[in-house]
């Protein structure tokens, strides 16, 4: 008497795809080399089982891997000058099958801004009752926005988060009511702010 036995397999040739890759949950900047990375990969047949991540096409820079026992993880970049840093991402499925690379730039923003040069000028609108100052800030790098503070001449400016007020651009007019700063003389004490904050 015979007896037949049979077993199956399967069969996966097909390439699993990277849906979504994101840095620093989307964030256009980042003030360290340390990053999160946010891979989604999909695949139909084996499923995803590993996260390569690098710093060129090739996967030769930086190269990383990663088990896919979770979708987030970290990724430190190779030291290098303040500047868009762009990542590639792959996902392999558990046949080895590699996806296409995904890409996501960030800019790196380690150094402090400089402020450079100030200018300042006050008028007194005496028939609205009103102090207006301008000032203009001249920075000595690449900044989104300053903030600044106003105070009493000779005292130092608040800790307080919230002392400091922020002003778009390089060039900010400031009017104070009556119940603002009185006659008498201040001064502007300001920081600048880059991408990263």
């Amino acid at each position: 008497m015979e007896s037949n036995h049979s077993s199956s397999v399967t069969v996966d040739i097909t390439k699993p795809t990277v849906k979504s890759f994101v840095i620093n949950n989307n964030e256009e900047a980042a003030g360290s080399l340390n990053l999160k990375l946010k891979v989604e990969g999909e695949d139909t047949l084996s499923g995803p089982a590993l996260i390569e991540a690098a710093e060129d096409a090739e996967f030769s820079k930086n190269k990383k891997q990663f088990a896919y026992t979770t979708n987030e993880i970290d990724y430190r970049l190779d030291d290098a000058p303040d500047g868009d840093r762009t990542v590639y991402v792959r996902v392999a499925d558990k046949a080895g099958n590699p996806s296409l690379a995904k890409t996501d730039t960030i800019s790196v923003q380690q150094s402090e801004p400089v402020t450079g040069e100030i200018s300042y000028t006050s008028t007194r609108l005496e028939a609205e009752k009103k102090a207006e100052y301008k000032f203009t800030i001249k920075p000595q790098s690449t900044t989104l926005a300053f903030e600044y503070q106003i105070v009493k001449e000779g005292e130092a400016p608040k800790d307080d988060p919230n002392a400091w007020r922020p002003a778009q651009g390089n060039t900010v007019t400031e009017f104070y009511p009556t119940d603002g700063p009185k006659d008498g003389r201040y001064e502007i004490y300001s920081r600048a702010k880059n991408q990263a904050g």
